[in-house]
């Protein structure tokens, strides 16, 4: 019986020690700090970058357009080669509209400059209009305003 007593607490410690190995293995990236573009049209793209590993990089944070409308954004990077690429996904509201936007990000690895094309949908509360919209231009890496 004691045997068995025995057994059954140290497998529990083992189990226990297993399972703190594996936690402590698992981390929450490495938080690089925020990277900011401006667009083509003026608009002001602020993102905070989180160092998963292995190049691959978190992505979230706020666009402001050039009229001052805010949307929030998430996405990931890649570096492949000498450039990066970021899949992101955006959406914002003002009191007539609410919009989406998903694209891509292409940037040389050099400098973080580079350009941007997605596909929006935007909704007009008045009309009830539903606009689909292409979009590209270029994206230019700049000291992020305060």
């Amino acid at each position: 019986m004691r045997f068995f007593k025995f057994a059954t607490v140290s497998l529990v410690m083992i189990f226990f020690l297993m399972l703190g190995i594996a936690v402590s293995d698992a981390y929450a990236g490495n938080y690089l700090g925020e990277f900011c573009w401006q667009d083509s049209e003026g608009g002001i793209t602020k993102l905070a970058v989180t160092d998963m590993g292995n190049g691959h990089y978190l992505l979230n944070g706020i666009l402001t357009e050039d009229e001052g409308e805010i949307g929030v954004m998430h996405g990931n990077a890649e570096i492949v080669g000498d450039k990066v690429y970021m899949t992101i996904t955006a959406a914002g509201s003002a009191e007539d509209e609410t919009w989406s936007w998903t694209g891509s990000f292409i940037l040389e690895l050099a400098t973080l400059n580079g350009k941007r094309e997605g596909v929006s949908i935007g909704y007009d509360r008045a009309s009830g209009e539903i606009d689909l919209d292409y979009n590209s231009g270029t994206l230019t890496f700049i000291p992020c305003p305060e």
